[in-house]
């Protein structure tokens, strides 16, 4: 199925060739962006292209120059050499119009590669197979589809574009408080990461057991960034969309989540009020939640690719929590979750938007966790920017807690030194920075308890 007239593409190539030189800057980085030898159809306009390139790098783009260096090669004389060169720049495409083309040139191969993954599927589907390989299929050309239709590719940085961005981060910190990156709105998470904040293009890993606070923390950070006006993403791979909901409205206002199915009539003013308060604060805020259980990391990215384009750039991505994630049975378990944690790294370089990402502790084991309690945990502290990790600060024999208040420690940061411990409070179904006495309260000494000691024993 032909996308594009082949002429349109050796018009590009006259152009090209011809001009390429004397173009201004700005036009010459805007062709290299968008400039590739796959995005040709015809086999040989690719590999002239890349000649062209070749020729470009080493100060020359003459015709007369390039056919020298080719002849001799079989592909160049089988389509007519000298001649074939010489009739492209008789029809070159004009100066004002190649970035237009190369535009054109790059639609048609989305659309080709489009064209070709979905043959794939459909003939995937219409013969025998393994069910789950047919899923993978589709999954991995829903993928490479949302990719190209995002054009999340972008040129490289030069080392002065990098000081520009560095001296606007400095020039940020000056006038905004001292922190360039995102901030959580949790006093003992922002002073961990420091002046740096949540980077852009960081993965920040929070690992906990069941029940201890890990997906009330992810909430809090997510409500707070969103009322302070940020875009956010929400993956709900274990809660429904309305349960979530529940309990971002508990976040941000003094409503307990079973206060809604508690006494809920016109008299109870104090639940009305609660409500109308979480309303007020969260109606107004961009938060997109996706509550489709079980997506593999694939979809995660296709769909995480898909609203970002759509809202003008996402300023958030929580992910809860890793380990429900959909894997491929046949592929070991370890292996699958370090798929995922390079994923979400991975996604949040490509459309340069952080990601939160929890993460559960192996059940075993009471009292304070360390990276080595992170289930398949080698992939994961590898990816990972920065981990946190929470335990109940009190804990009875079975590691069960007993009381409101969690310790969060920060063992790993790549961009500086770990951190912790700090006190966080997940009374009421809220997570929030601990009370003073709190804290003291939970970290004075216990005194040893005395058992009984039979007559005659000493120590």
């Amino acid at each position: 199925m032909d996308f594009i007239k082949e002429n349109l593409e050796e018009s590009l190539l006259g152009g090209y060739m011809v001009s390429y030189v004397n173009l201004d800057q700005a036009t010459k980085a805007e062709l290299d962006l968008l400039m590739k030898p796959e995005l040709f159809s015809n086999s040989k306009n690719a590999r002239l292209f890349t000649e062209i390139q070749k020729a470009i790098s080493k100060g020359y783009c003459e015709m007369n120059m390039i056919s020298d260096q080719l002849e001799g090669q079989g592909w160049f004389d089988n389509n007519r050499g000298w001649s074939w060169l010489a009739d492209l720049c008789r029809n070159p495409a004009m100066k004002n119009v190649l970035v237009s083309y190369a535009k054109l040139l790059n639609e048609a191969y989305v659309q080709r590669v489009s064209y070709e993954q979905l043959k794939l599927v459909v003939e995937s589907l219409t013969h025998r197979g393994d069910h789950q390989d047919k899923i993978n299929q589709v999954t991995e050309a829903a993928s490479t589809i949302t990719a190209l239709m995002t054009n999340t590719r972008k040129k490289p940085t030069m080392m002065n574009e990098a000081i520009d961005q560095i001296l606007s981060d400095i020039d940020y910190r000056l006038k905004n408080e001292g922190v360039t990156g995102l901030k959580t709105g949790i006093a003992a998470i922002d002073d961990a990461m420091g002046a740096r904040g949540i980077g852009d293009t960081d993965l920040i890993v929070i690992g906990a057991r069941p029940k201890t606070g890990k997906t009330l923390t992810s909430l809090a950070i997510a409500a707070n960034c969103a009322i302070d006006g940020k875009k956010v993403l929400f993956f709900s791979l274990e809660m429904h969309a309305k349960e979530l909901g529940i309990r971002l409205m508990s976040a941000v206002s003094s409503l307990k989540p079973n206060d809604l199915y508690g006494d809920v009539s016109d008299d109870n003013h104090e639940f009305w009020a609660n409500f109308s308060a979480a309303m007020q604060k969260l109606s107004n805020t961009q938060i997109t939640i996706e509550d489709t259980p079980n997506l593999k990391i694939q979809q995660i990215m296709a769909i995480a690719k898909q609203v970002d384009a759509q809202c003008g750039g996402l300023d958030l991505i929580v992910v809860d929590y890793i380990q429900k994630a959909g894997v491929n049975e046949k592929q070991r378990h370890d292996l699958a979750i370090g798929e995922i944690s390079g994923g979400l790294k991975t996604l949040a370089k490509e459309i340069e938007t952080p990601v939160v990402a929890l993460s559960q502790l192996n059940r075993n084991g009471t009292g304070k966790p360390t990276i080595a309690h992170l289930r398949e945990s080698g992939q994961i502290e590898q990816d990972a920017d920065a981990i946190f990790l929470i335990h109940n600060k009190e804990e009875d024999d079975e590691g069960n807690g007993i009381g409101s208040i969690v310790e969060m420690n920060m063992p790993a940061y790549r961009h500086g030194a770990s951190a912790g411990p700090f006190y966080l409070d997940k009374a009421g179904g809220k997570m929030r920075d601990a009370m003073r006495h709190d804290i003291d309260r939970v970290t004075a000494p216990k005194e040893e308890k005395r058992g009984f000691r039979p007559k005659g024993f000493s120590v």
